[in-house]
């Protein structure tokens, strides 16, 4: 399909930024290791970099050397011939197209908004309950089931759910009848499960079965369930999930811009309707380069720097000791449990269930102690808590505010823990610290990068292209 020309420039000038610099716009600002790097290219990049921006504009000095540890890790990659892979070379024509990679990894806002998700994603999967691992089965109801199939099929539920209870392998019962939560292979270990992920009657039961054994069988639109509830726990480390996230955030960020200039893009009258499609798709050959380079530098960095530097429990703990200073709260912090109790008999009784238990399980043990049965006797609030999260911890601990106005059915209120003023192990600040971690290794190759290649830079061309 040929496209207007008049159209073409018009996208071609929206994406190549301003060209008011005539000549210079294709001027040479740097060469790294004998590779030349343009100015149009040094002008995108700015453009990224300002609109990612979340505290403040960044200054002419850090553009510059972040561009320039870019484009040394860029030299590094090509020298891996890491642009043969065909992951990279694939041709990719709009913003639909594009694969699920990241495309800033040397951004430190990546990470800053990697961890904002983090947080609330904890929090949201921690107040519902956490986690539940487990292991289902269930035999399926075709959508308009006959009251034979029905019975049939509550009476094999049946059946195998009083197998199960006695005592029999599983196994078998997986390989045919597993459900469609996740792949069979993996439900012999059980699945993990957040909190919204399943079907309403199965996450009640899911909720109310107790841990270790099958429970009976219930039923849903989808058919009747067999579950065995094996363990719960708070939501993951963020270290089980970081590389899911900076792909998450840096894939949001390049579909935006991809979708902006896409919508820059679209002529205001309704003349020539085919071009105007066609123009409202069209990604600019250098906007696809862009984005084979930042995933060229991804890869390498995974390479050379991720792969070769496994994280470890000792390594975080010598780098956190290392930097406890870094790690400083500005204000001290609570960590413990806020339990709210029916009576004070139960709250007594809570408070003797942790006796010589860490304060990780001291809300499982309260409720496991308690919580019994479909009657919950006690609430239990845990964790780390700052001044004006919590009007029971403000009270008791920092010593303002009023006493808590607890829920009506559980008048009765325990606050049990310890201040800080600093986390008291890498543990409590693991986010940061494996972030910052990474960081070093990361800066510490770019080092050895700056002594292997040259780098040669036109200060004043690199002024002059982003005034």
């Amino acid at each position: 399909m040929l496209i207007d020309k008049s159209i073409t420039l018009f996208v071609a000038m929206l994406l190549s930024g301003s060209m008011a610099f005539g000549q210079s716009a294709d001027a040479v600002v740097m060469t790294v290791n004998g590779q030349p790097v343009r100015a149009t290219t040094w002008q995108r990049y700015c453009q990224k970099q300002r609109q990612q921006a979340q505290l403040g504009q960044p200054s002419l000095k850090t553009l510059r050397q972040r561009f320039v540890d870019f484009q040394l890790m860029l030299a590094a990659a090509r020298e891996a011939r890491l642009d043969t892979l065909s992951t990279i070379r694939q041709p990719m024509a709009s913003a639909d197209e594009l694969p699920c990679v990241g495309t800033q990894p040397v951004d430190a806002s990546i990470e800053t908004e990697a961890l904002q998700l983090y947080q609330r994603r904890k929090q949201r999967v921690d107040a519902a309950g956490g986690m539940t691992l487990v292991q289902a089965l269930l035999v399926k109801l075709p959508q308009q089931a006959s009251k034979r199939e029905e019975q049939q099929a509550k009476l094999l539920a049946d059946s195998i759910a009083t197998a199960l209870k006695q005592g029999a392998d599983v196994a078998p019962f997986l390989a045919r009848y597993a459900d469609d939560i996740d792949a069979t292979e993996h439900q012999e270990q059980g699945v993990w499960l957040y909190p919204g992920e399943t079907l309403p009657e199965f996450e009640v039961q899911m909720q109310q079965q107790p841990l270790g054994t099958w429970g009976d069988v219930f039923v849903s639109p989808a058919g009747y369930h067999i579950l065995k509830v094996i363990a719960r726990q708070p939501y993951l480390a963020y270290k089980e999930v970081r590389d899911e996230l900076l792909k998450l955030i840096s894939q949001r960020r390049l579909r935006r811009q991809l979708r902006a200039m896409q919508q820059e893009s679209k002529p205001t009258s309704g003349k020539d309707s085919t071009a105007c499609v066609a123009a409202s798709k069209l990604i600019p050959a250098a906007t696809l380069q862009d984005f084979r380079d930042e995933l060229m530098v991804l890869t390498v960095l995974q390479r050379e720097v991720w792969q070769k530097h496994p994280d470890t429990t000792a390594e975080w703990e010598h780098f956190f000791a290392q930097n406890k200073k870094r790690y400083r709260w500005t204000s001290p912090r609570f960590q413990g449990v806020v339990c709210y109790a029916a009576t004070a008999k139960d709250l007594a009784q809570a408070k003797k269930s942790i006796r010589k238990q860490p304060v990780t399980k001291w809300k499982q043990c309260i409720e496991a102690a308690l919580n019994t049965d479909s009657t919950k006797r006690v609430q239990v609030i845990d964790g780390w808590f700052m001044q004006d999260e919590n009007a029971a911890v403000d009270y008791a601990i920092f010593k303002r505010g009023n006493d808590d106005k607890a829920p009506a059915s559980y008048p009765f209120v325990g606050v049990w823990g310890k201040k800080f003023k600093a986390p008291p192990s890498f543990l409590d600040a693991l986010m940061w610290v494996k972030a910052d971690y990474q960081e070093q290794q990361q800066q510490a190759w770019l080092t050895r990068l700056r002594q292997k290649y040259a780098v040669e830079v036109n200060d004043a061309l690199l002024e002059e292209t982003i005034k």
